[in-house]
């Protein structure tokens, strides 16, 4: 109930098999459309990270058998930066 439903990258047009709207309406889910730029786009990012040595800012690593601990810490807001699951 309430969840949120992902479509990345449809604006060149796209037909999505097997998923039956009408469910996902009756259960109040929300569609969100997520715009992406074009692979050149990805890899010239790629390429800027690499060269400018770029690394994400860690809050915090949970181990995966404290992954409730994790999303309760999401929750919280009160991060700055990733909050990583470790396998």
């Amino acid at each position: 109930m309430g969840g949120r439903i992902s479509l990345v990258g449809g604006l060149s047009g796209f037909q999505v098999e097997g998923f039956e709207i009408i469910p996902a309406i009756l259960r109040k889910a929300r569609l969100q459309a997520i715009n992406v730029g074009s692979r050149d786009m990805f890899e010239t990012m790629n390429l800027a990270i690499k060269q400018n040595g770029l690394r994400p800012i860690i809050d915090a690593v949970f181990p995966f058998e404290h992954s409730v601990e994790a999303l309760q810490y999401l929750v919280k807001g009160t991060y700055f930066g990733k909050i990583c699951i470790k396998f």
